[in-house]
C-alpha cells in the first residue's frame, strides 16, 4: 500500500500528457471540449506531481530513519577490540582419555 502514491502519480501524469495532446489536437480544430481537457491535463498534471514528490519524500525519510537505527545498532553491540565467540578446543588424545575412563565407571 505504501507505493500506491507513486503509482496514481505516475498515472495522472501519464494522463496529464494524453489529455494535454488532446486538447492541442482538439484545440487546432475549434472544439469546445480543447478547453475542459487543457484544465483538466493542468490538475491532473499537478496532482500527480505532488503525489510522486509526496511519495518519494516518504521513501526517502523512511530510509534516513533506517540508517540511524542501523548506526546506532552498530554502536551498541559492535566492539572491534573484544571477540565475542570464545572457542575451546581439546585436543584428541584428551577426549579419548575421557571417553575411556567413563566407559570403566
Amino acid at each position: 500500500m505504501k507505493k500506491t502514491k507513486f503509482y496514481i502519480g505516475i498515472c495522472l501524469v501519464v494522463q496529464c500528457v494524453c489529455f494535454g495532446i488532446a486538447a492541442l489536437i482538439l484545440w487546432g480544430q475549434k472544439k469546445s471540449l480543447a478547453k475542459a481537457l487543457a484544465i483538466t491535463a493542468g490538475i491532473g498534471g499537478i496532482s500527480g506531481a505532488a503525489l510522486i514528490a509526496f511519495a518519494l519524500h516518504e521513501k526517502k525519510k523512511i530510509a534516513s530513519c533506517c540508517d540511524d537505527c542501523l548506526d546506532d545498532f552498530d554502536d551498541d553491540f559492535f566492539m572491534d577490540d573484544e571477540d565475542d565467540v570464545f572457542c575451546m578446543i581439546d585436543d584428541e588424545d584428551e577426549v579419548a582419555d575421557e571417553s575411556e575412563g567413563a566407559s570403566e565407571i
